[in-house]
């Protein structure tokens, strides 16, 4: 995997297109086992899929927005499952889906300006009974999640990314992805009851993901630098005071807060031909300290594309893509041992994703 196709958006359009559309499965039962998977497809081909994996049987539904007889759009971003809702974020067609957990479509949010130039929604949080959503323009939106609309918004960086919740406080990630080679530097923290930013923390160039752990006293965030480096820097917030300190030792890519406030994280190096090494870490976030290599049965994965942590039983997910064929999920137990391999129903899984409540 290049490193240069990290970047947000505009490097996706040197990606491969998909040669052959995925086929459905037809759309069954939620179980209370299922997790979703979301795949983004290529940037213009709209070709993003959700396929559905069951933990127990290890069936795999797949292409569930395929039951409303139409495409879920260009380029998935990131998907939440809260209550009974799922919400998606497709970029490149600057729409927010919305179903029921069967896939079916309740609400299609078509975000454009008031000139009607696209927004290109990316990542979501929720925080009580609402939904939140990095707008590209620089904005962030709040859902109300029974009207199913965009009620207000607040200006936050240029081109955020992701955001979570921590206590009655919102972080965002203001990556300033499309002022190449002047990344942004910043995190807007906006106060929940007044829906305005309240501080702006100074951080490592392009800052991209974040993750928080359960107490909510500490935000981590990943800063991708310039690419061309190769240097990917993780940081922690701590929630009461703000400040921000650098964590040394390795070049975390992606990252996901597992059972335990466990940290695992995806570090990637990459040589003189861009060839990459990964990683793959757990960072105890407990006692601030790394506690060493994740997966214990030698499983090699090939082009590794992010990491998704099961808080409840400690399920660890790594997907894998070379931007050209249909994605794999590796499922691995708490202790790091394979437990499952499958593969899914389109290109660049963005990772997997749990229901939050």
């Amino acid at each position: 995997m290049n490193k240069f196709l990290l970047l947000p958006t505009i490097l996706w359009l040197f990606a491969a297109c998909s040669t052959d559309d995925p086929v459905p499965s037809p759309p069954e039962e939620v179980q209370s086992t299922a997790v979703y998977i979301l795949n983004s497809g290529n940037f213009g081909s709209n070709d993003a899929t959700i396929d559905l994996y069951d933990t127990e049987t290890k069936a795999l539904q797949t292409n569930l927005f395929a039951i409303n007889g139409r495409g879920l759009g260009d380029t998935g971003q990131h998907l939440l499952v809260f209550g009974a809702k799922i919400y998606i974020t497709v970029s490149g067609s600057s729409t927010i889906e919305i179903t029921d957990l069967t896939g079916k479509s309740l609400k299609q949010l078509d975000v454009k300006n008031n000139v009607g130039d696209p927004r290109m929604p990316r990542f979501l949080t929720h925080h009580d009974n609402k939904v939140y959503v990095t707008l590209f323009d620089g904005y962030v939106a709040r859902i109300d999640t029974s009207a199913l609309t965009i009620e207000q918004e607040v200006k936050v960086g240029d081109n955020p990314e992701q955001l979570v919740a921590a206590g009655n406080k919102l972080y965002v990630a203001n990556s300033g992805g499309l002022n190449f080679p002047n990344y942004g530097k910043t995190v807007s923290v906006i106060e929940l009851n007044s829906f305005a930013v309240v501080k702006t923390l100074d951080v490592e160039s392009n800052p991209q993901y974040l993750t928080v752990n359960s107490s909510g006293s500490t935000v981590y965030l990943i800063s991708s630098g310039d690419y061309s480096t190769g240097s990917n820097i993780l940081q922690r917030i701590n929630t009461s005071t703000d400040a921000v300190v650098r964590i040394e030792g390795f070049n975390a890519s992606w990252m996901s807060m597992g059972a335990d406030d466990q940290l695992y994280i995806i570090a990637t190096e990459y040589d003189e031909l861009f060839n990459m090494t990964a990683k793959y870490l757990v960072y105890n976030t407990k006692s601030e300290t790394l506690a060493g290599d994740f997966i214990t049965d030698g499983t090699d994965i090939k082009n590794p594309y992010h990491i998704s942590a099961d808080k409840v039983n400690g399920t660890v997910y790594i997907g894998s893509s070379d931007y050209v064929s249909r994605g794999d999920i590796y499922v691995f137990s708490a202790e790091g041992k394979l437990l499952n391999r499958f593969g899914v129903s389109g290109i660049n899984p963005e990772g997997v994703f749990f229901n939050e409540q």
